[in-house]
């Protein structure tokens, strides 16, 4: 008999490699900087401002201690690979996926050093170096140790779990931003479990997790594109479900949740009356009302200034730059900064740039956008043949963990249009190489079905 979702996640029987391990200890770095170095360190942040500040300073800080881990790490495999005296075990027969990867290690080391031959302030340019090495360097490491589905699926479910424990943590005290697996995380995995799940208890388990990244959600920043976002995740969950949707589900997935979320705001005082206005506002604000530049707040603002900006310094240097970026690390003269950024920074020279394609467009270029690009079709097209493909993989539940971690990241591509987010995610990192593994799988028993179809059609003409 089918096991539901909920089984399937709830008995992980994992095993402890050195991939575990990573992982925990980057679980445990964002622990210890929040409520142990940072107390320590005396960095503030009881405003706006002071909390960017001290944001980027614990990113600096979680950075130093995961990247000496990650560095030992990729040495541990890189000589037990030497060791083994094994071909294979370098994993050198390289998937799609793998070669862009390969391509993206090596273009970091361009940019690394092109960034470095353009005088680009040495922080800045390590940092740049780290963030773009984290995805190769870390699905290197997990692919060496995870080599089943099972394996996968375990490590799927340690990392989903993982990173709902640490939100339920760092909410309360108002340090969501610090999450590596975003504002989206929760209301992404949480609402496609709860779509696909077949079972009624395991769908109202599903719909508390759901009904806290809402709460997260309306109570956090930048909850205007984070609400887009979750529409789009509903509408692609019905796209490209994997079984038929039955009233049922429809019920728990929409309107369920809703009137759990207004009887718990009425029994708890919850305020989200206040928050849900304020979400209002910000969409209203958008182009009406509050501090303005242009017509626009100074948050979509920002976003278009850097844009202009990022064009008007293309347009003073050579073509050349638009195919390699100006490199890891290099400055942006950020002339239409706001108020509030210029707050922050003190400086219009500023090196983070919101929007994600605009940010790799300054740094890496074309060659930048065309590799990251690849990466996002990479993952549309494992939802189309999810799609495609759904009569054969509805019978078992383990498709459902590919759908989840390719919406995810998919989630987590959307909200870099916003805040510039996927590379360098530890999150982002760590699932990748499981959406390989399992779509390794998803490929072999959609042959074999095909296989076994095309035995029975000839047996039918046969006869």
């Amino acid at each position: 008999m089918t096991s539901s979702v909920a089984t399937v996640i709830m008995k992980p029987r994992l095993r402890i490699t050195p991939a575990t391990v990573l992982y925990l200890l980057s679980l445990a770095s964002s622990v210890v900087t929040i409520f142990m170095i940072v107390p320590l360190m005396g960095i503030p942040y009881s405003t706006w401002a002071d909390l960017n500040r001290a944001v980027g300073e614990m990113l600096r800080i979680w950075g130093l201690l995961f990247g000496v881990v990650l560095a030992v790490s990729l040495l541990i495999v890189l000589l037990m690979s030497l060791a083994n005296g094994r071909i294979s075990s370098l994993h050198l027969h390289l998937s799609r996926l793998e070669f862009i990867l390969a391509l993206l290690f090596g273009a970091n080391l361009f940019w690394t050093i092109e960034g470095s031959v353009m005088g680009a302030p040495a922080a800045y340019l390590i940092g740049d170096a780290f963030r773009c090495l984290v995805i190769p360097s870390i699905y290197w490491i997990v692919v060496h140790y995870v080599k089943t589905v099972e394996d996968a699926l375990r490590f799927a479910k340690l990392v989903l779990w993982g990173e709902t424990i640490l939100m339920f943590i760092l909410v309360p005290v108002g340090f969501i931003a610090f999450s590596f697996a975003g504002r989206t995380f929760l209301t992404t995995v949480f609402f496609t479990f709860l779509f696909e799940e077949r079972r009624a208890a395991s769908r109202v388990w599903y719909m508390l997790l759901l009904l806290f990244g809402i709460f997260a959600m309306l109570t956090t920043a930048a909850v205007r594109g984070i609400v887009i976002i979750l529409v789009i995740t509903i509408v692609l969950n019905y796209i490209y479900r994997i079984r038929n949707v039955r009233f049922s589900v429809v019920f728990f997935a929409f309107l369920f949740p809703a009137v759990v979320m207004i009887i718990a705001n009425e029994l708890f005082d919850l305020t989200l009356a206040r928050d849900v206005e304020t979400t209002s506002k910000r969409f209203e604000g958008a182009v009406q009302g509050g501090r303005k530049q242009f017509g626009l707040d100074e948050s979509l603002f920002q976003r278009v200034g850097e844009t202009i900006d990022v064009a008007r310094t293309f347009s003073e240097h050579s073509p050349i730059f638009l195919v390699t970026g100006f490199g890891n690390g290099m400055l942006l003269d950020n002339r239409l900064i706001t108020h509030s950024e210029r707050g922050i920074y003190h400086t219009q020279k500023k090196h983070h740039i919101y929007i994600m394609p605009v940010a790799v467009l300054y740094h890496d270029g074309f060659i930048g956008l065309f590799l990251y690009g690849a990466i996002a079709s990479y993952l549309v097209r494992i939802l189309v043949k999810l799609r495609r493909h759904r009569e054969i993989l509805q019978a078992e539940r383990k498709w459902v963990f590919i759908k989840v971690l390719v919406l995810y990241q998919i989630g987590v591509l959307l909200l870099s249009l916003i805040a510039s987010w996927y590379i360098g995610s530890v999150v982002v990192a760590f699932t990748l190489p499981l959406i390989e593994i399992l779509r390794n799988d998803m490929e072999k028993k959609i042959r074999e079905s095909s296989e076994t179809r095309q035995i029975e059609t000839s047996g039918i003409g046969a006869a």
